[in-house]
């Protein structure tokens, strides 16, 4: 199994990294408290009428995929395949009416019937857009229902190691200069917007991926949910280290907390996990007090 750090981590290393935060802390510490439409849980309430042919092909796709005996397998872009000619005979149709990512995301967020939601968090994969798909990977941890959400934590994976560890320099000489000329010119007010200083290098990411939802989900009762988003973060960390240092800091007394408190051996094993992929070298030093 690949690992990213090769540094020896056992659980009297993780207890001794719990020290700091054994005592004087927050009974439930939260690394992102504030609550916007992608924390988890959502409560949606509103009817959409989805377009029937579309949803039609996508049910057919879905449940396919559904069967235990179906035969899996996953594409050089991360999307689940199932070898059946009338799963692909679906795609093909689905790939020609087009799938709208605004549309899908408007469903997982607010519409009340679950099969339908289940269908949007399905057919978020086959959406041509990497951006778009990311950024539909991110509604997962909001939905209420748990196998939907089960269901889209294993495709979401596969399509990370996909696409997250992509660099700029990994591009061909004609998507470069493609990207470079949809950029916007830097130093533009559209620029500074969007956040671009300067024009992308070799060593750049091409893609990224918004994980508080996912760290929110630590902060949920239920072990099952603690310990399914300690797995999702240390699977995606493993791809992309650099996104620890990014976002994982704020969560790092509630992990520790699950670490050395939970009665879950699934919890337990997880958070190992999670540390074991960061390394005692690259966890953020415990803060005074």
């Amino acid at each position: 199994m690949f690992r990213i750090t090769t540094a020896p981590f056992s659980l009297a290393t993780a207890l001794a990294l719990l020290v700091p935060f054994a005592a004087g802390q927050d009974p439930t510490p939260k690394g992102y408290p504030e609550r916007d439409a992608l924390t988890p849980f959502r409560n949606p309430t509103d009817v959409y009428a989805p377009p029937d042919e579309l949803f039609r092909q996508l049910r057919i796709m879905q449940n396919l995929a559904n069967r235990h005996s179906a035969s899996k397998s996953f594409d050089i872009d991360g999307r689940e395949v199932i070898d059946h000619e009338e799963w692909r005979r679906a795609r093909r149709q689905v790939e020609q009416i087009g799938l709208n990512a605004g549309m899908l995301a408007q469903m997982m967020r607010l519409h009340r019937d679950g099969t339908q939601r289940a269908t949007a968090f399905y057919a978020a994969f086959y959406v041509p857009s990497v951006d778009d798909v990311l950024e539909l990977i991110a509604h997962i941890p909001g939905e209420p229902l748990r196998r939907t959400r089960e269901a889209a934590f294993r495709r979401a994976i596969p399509f990370l190691r996909a696409h997250l560890g992509r660099r700029f320099g990994d591009l061909s000489t004609e998507q470069q200069d493609a990207l470079r000329k949809a950029l916007p010119e830097i130093g533009s007010p559209v620029a500074k917007a969007r956040g671009l200083v300067r024009a992308p290098q070799e060593q750049d990411y091409l893609h990224t991926l918004r994980l508080v939802p996912f760290l929110q989900l630590l902060d949920i009762d239920d072990p099952l949910d603690q310990a399914q988003a300690l797995w999702f973060l240390k699977e995606t960390f493993k791809i992309r280290l650099d996104l620890a240092t990014l976002w994982l800091e704020p969560s790092l007394p509630r992990i520790r907390q699950l670490l050395l408190d939970t009665e879950s051996r699934q919890v337990r094993a997880e958070a190992i996990g999670l540390f074991e992929v960061i390394g005692p070298d690259d966890l953020p030093p415990a803060p005074e007090g």
